[in-house]
């Protein structure tokens, strides 16, 4: 993840632990607070309950993915500062349940959106082909 993208200071994820707001599920805690800026910072903390350095690496790996994937696409309302906190349970998730369950974080939270379209795709055809018409 690029370095502009990420907490990287203990003061800052003090901060957005005592300003911010939180959401819980059963996998993860989101965390945010507005930073005033046009792009969004992540941050990640899994501790040792959930396992080993391996484990932990695994999860903070296939978190990182995910939100990169989800920030790419612009499915993420920008200018928040989002902490995820890793629940033990995460050690033995899918993908598919960490991304439902980073999902469904960010609907609670509503910091989900649709994702825009490149500005290079082609535009749908206004025009359809009917059944009875050949085509």
């Amino acid at each position: 993840m690029d370095r502009r993208l990420r907490l990287r200071s203990e003061a800052d994820y003090r901060h957005i632990r005592a300003q911010g707001r939180s959401w819980g599920s059963r996998y993860l805690t989101l965390l945010v607070l507005p930073n005033g800026t046009a792009h969004n910072r992540y941050g990640i903390i899994v501790s040792k309950r959930v396992g080993n350095a391996v484990t932990r690496n695994l999860v903070k790996r296939r978190l990182r993915e995910l939100l990169r994937r989800l920030d790419r696409e612009g499915c993420i309302a920008a200018g928040h500062d989002l902490v995820l906190i890793g629940r033990p349970v995460l050690a033995s998730a899918t993908f598919a349940e960490f991304t439902s369950a980073v999902r469904g974080l960010l609907d609670r939270s509503a910091l989900l959106q649709e994702p825009t379209p490149p500005l290079d795709a082609p535009a749908a055809s206004a025009t359809t082909l009917s059944q009875d018409e050949p085509g």
